[in-house]
């Protein structure tokens, strides 16, 4: 459970073991507001120790990025990401609406910035106005996302999802997502994106292995299981109409996979 107090947030965790739902480990942390992302990082930790993982006393690597020292604008960050998992117009819309507010919080907000370029870059996909329209918007995002020293992977693959589908730089667009997996190789999105890119120039086995990475990191992603249909469907395989079904479950709105399914089975 997550409830949000005067000046701080109390976070009540469970690890429970799936198979008879007994409770393995419970704690309750209270992370102070100010400077909340650094408490998210020790509870963060604390969870990785419960689980197993071996943590020393020493230095370590930070497990929740520092993004902000905002609570309330990295709670409309958070809002967004939540929004723009749903892929639809309206969702991208909703997103769009929360990274703004977020920025008006804190303009250096780099990752929200990423995010909003990632948004607007979808937009036109997914019913919404056309690339032309937003590209404006979708540059303005990157080159504050992509300032130097502040370089996201997210921004990394939202500048190659622009090149790539837009722009038909292939070369400079799969050099920016090799750099975001680089950055973050546990992202499904940049893994989902690089995919298409792949199956563009007929490269099935690298293409499928990449989508199936993407299906593996978030299993519940329309999005990544929408990837792996398409390239499927590119590849002639039968099994595209298994991967469009499961993203329809997903996200029954998400139209795209309404769309090229509804044409495959015809």
């Amino acid at each position: 459970s997550v409830v949000r107090r005067e000046g701080e947030v109390e976070l009540a965790l469970r690890l429970v073991t799936l198979s008879d739902g007994d409770a393995d480990w419970t704690q309750t942390f209270h992370l102070p507001e100010e400077a909340f992302l650094d408490a998210l990082d020790e509870t963060t930790w604390a969870v990785a120790r419960a689980m197993g993982a071996h943590v020393g006393e020493g230095p370590r690597a930070r497990l929740v990025p520092d993004h902000t020292s905002s609570f309330p604008a990295y709670m409309d960050f958070l809002r967004g990401e939540h929004a723009a998992r749903r892929g639809t117009r309206e969702a991208l819309g909703s997103a769009i609406e929360a990274y703004h507010r977020a920025l008006l919080l804190d303009p250096d907000f780099s990752s929200a910035w990423a995010a909003l370029a990632t948004a607007y870059v979808l937009l036109p996909q997914a019913g919404g106005p056309p690339i032309k329209n937003v590209l404006p918007y979708v540059q303005a995002a990157l080159d504050r996302a992509m300032a130097p020293g502040r370089e996201t992977a997210a921004g990394y693959a939202a500048s190659a999802y622009l090149k790539w589908a837009y722009l038909w730089d292939l070369p400079a667009a799969d050099a920016d997502f090799q750099r975001a997996i680089e950055m973050d190789p546990d992202n499904p999105l940049s893994r989902a994106w690089r995919a298409q890119l792949l199956a563009t120039g007929r490269r099935w086995e690298e293409a499928l292995a990449e989508a199936n990475r993407a299906v593996d990191l978030d299993p519940r992603s329309p999005s990544a299981h929408l990837t792996r249909g398409l390239v499927l469907m590119s590849a002639g395989s039968e099994d595209a109409v298994a991967a469009f079904q499961r993203a329809l479950e997903l996200a029954p709105d998400i139209h795209p996979a309404a769309y090229v399914l509804g044409g495959l089975l015809a």
